[in-house]
């Protein structure tokens, strides 16, 4: 044994679950804001500043909307229930007038149906935002005594799930509208009405309260916290006809389902699944599930979300963590996202500045030469971008976290540091280093015996930086499986000068570790560690 070729560093991503020696050599064990793809560990994308000081109190809520053309609106949800809109770099209240404030850390739900956002909060009666409106309007034919945990779009109707009529609590209860027309709401929920197509149906049989649905290519599903329902049209006199087709699963909190590619991917209450409706998957089982299950709040599991972000064929999986690698300590919103890529199979992590919602949005931001106050290497994109500057990011909304370092109340776009298109500036208060490591390299695919002990002499890193900021490298070793790993010191190694760094760690269990402290983007594409057996001891 002597040159170890170490290489396809994208092909299993971070595999917490197992223990690091089981591994393959390929494998990372450990890591955070690094992704993996195209046969690379790289720099997960980082949070540009597109506002600050928002003028919501406590920002709990975001949903973009795609007008015919032009750019997309942002809404915000408030903590009290009060909502602005953002578009083009300018924020108006869009609250109705009259409105009574509520404040709540309850979630939020959204629908947008035949040119017709709905806003809906289990404090208020749903709310509408249509083609023409100057503020949100409460929804005609909803009793005001009504309240609902979740609405959704599904077909031409209006989905109602989990409702308190007055004092009476129907938590089973599927409730939907009249037919809806384009550009306006259903002007009728009254389901004794025989002059309409509005209805409601319990799920007498089902365990527990229905927590939130989703459309599922022509089928609708209902999660409850450990079943899964389904809502099909079959029109005439029922309309609609519904079937449990999971026993387990259901779903840990509203907005943790999305649909990618005519499959739901689902954060559930003791695993994170992939279903179409008839066949379900563990995507985190012997991956990452027991870590993100043991170290997550779930005490705080009503502030947790999922998100898309098909930039990068990546679902978001966020969550409150107790992990000792998250950035942002008690936080109030979600401080820490498993990262999955759909299109190779593998996860990481990120931090996230305290953040209780995303959505995806092109907001528009052009820079001249009169309106730019940032600093160029700061600001993402190009002059291309702000040619062409309708790309889709992920948005979110952040809460400030004084003890952490976070000020003002933010929208945030997520983009790549060096090679994004998203031109704001980059927010340092939101900044979080990456690092991935491998430790627990015992050697014996390659011939090594357990008790042998290694040497490694060099490392031949193979790995791009971007603008001359140098990539950090330590190696260490350990005496025992699961013993402590005694890093070495830190090596900056630049790869426009150098190609190896030079390292006398030795022990039974090789450690190797990558990072950048500064704002910039990394690639690994793999290296070559020199290591000699020292024989036993």
């Amino acid at each position: 044994m002597s040159i170890l070729p170490v290489r396809n560093l994208s092909e299993l991503g971070i595999i917490k679950d197992r223990n690091p020696f089981d591994l393959p050599l390929n494998a990372f064990s450990g890591g955070t804001n690094v992704r993996f793809d195209n046969g690379k560990a790289m720099r997960s994308p980082v949070f540009r500043l597109v506002l600050k000081d928002l003028p919501a109190v406590e920002p709990w809520f975001c949903v973009g909307l795609r007008p015919s053309t032009g750019f997309d609106s942002v809404f915000i949800g408030d903590t009290d229930g009060s909502l602005h809109h953002y578009a083009t770099g300018g924020v108006e209240n869009v609250t109705e007038r009259g409105f009574q404030t509520i404040n709540s850390n309850t979630p939020w739900t959204s629908a947008f149906l035949g040119d017709v956002l709905y806003l809906n909060r289990p404090t208020h009666v749903p709310r509408f935002w249509g083609p023409g409106s100057h503020s949100f309007a409460p929804l005609p034919g909803w009793d005001s005594g009504w309240r609902a945990q979740s609405v959704r779009a599904f077909k031409d109707f209006l989905i109602a799930l989990n409702l308190t009529k007055g004092a009476v609590a129907h938590p089973t209860l599927v409730k939907w509208s009249d037919l809806t027309l384009a550009g306006q709401p259903p002007a009728s929920w009254d389901a004794n009405d025989d002059a309409t197509s509005a209805g409601e149906t319990p799920l007498a049989e089902m365990d527990g309260p229905i927590i939130d649905g989703l459309s599922l290519r022509n089928i609708f599903i209902i999660y409850g916290e450990s079943q899964v329902w389904m809502m099909e049209h079959v029109g005439g006199q029922l309309i609609f006809n519904f079937r449990k087709v999971f026993h387990e699963g259901g779903i840990i909190n509203k907005n943790c389902v999305v649909e990618v590619n005519g499959k739901h991917y689902v954060f559930g209450k003791d695993d994170i699944y992939v279903h179409d409706g008839t066949n379900k998957q563990s995507i985190s089982d012997e991956r990452v599930k027991d870590f993100i299950f043991r170290s997550m709040n779930n005490k705080l599991c009503s502030r947790f979300f999922v998100q898309h972000n098909p930039n990068l064929n990546e679902i978001i999986f966020a969550y409150v963590s107790g992990d000792t690698d998250a950035k942002f300590i008690n936080p109030t919103r979600c401080n820490k996202a498993a990262v999955y890529n759909y299109a190779n199979e593998t996860w990481g992590f990120i931090d996230l500045p305290n953040i209780s919602s995303m959505t995806l949005s092109n907001i528009d931001h052009v820079f001249t030469y009169e309106n730019a106050n940032a600093r160029y290497d700061l600001v993402g994109g190009s002059y291309y971008d702000q040619e062409d500057s309708l790309e889709t990011h992920v948005t979110g909304v952040s809460a400030p976290l004084p003890a952490s370092g976070l000020t003002g109340s933010k929208l945030l776009g997520l983009d790549s540091m060096d090679n994004g298109a998203l031109t704001y500036e980059l927010d340092l208060e939101s900044y979080a280093p990456a690092y991935v490591e491998r430790v627990g390299l015992d050697l014996d695919t390659q011939g090594a015996g357990l008790g042998d002990f290694k040497l490694c002499r060099r490392l031949y890193p193979q790995v791009t930086t971007f603008r001359n900021i140098p990539l950090q490298i330590q190696i260490g070793a350990s005496e025992a499986p699961s013993g402590n790993v005694k890093w070495e010191q830190k090596q900056s190694f630049n790869p426009h000068k150098q190609y190896k760094i030079d390292t006398r760690s030795s022990g039974r269990y090789i450690a190797v570790r990558f990072f950048v402290d500064k704002p910039a983007d990394f690639e690994i594409s793999g290296f070559d560690a020199d290591i000699v057996s020292g024989g036993r001891r």
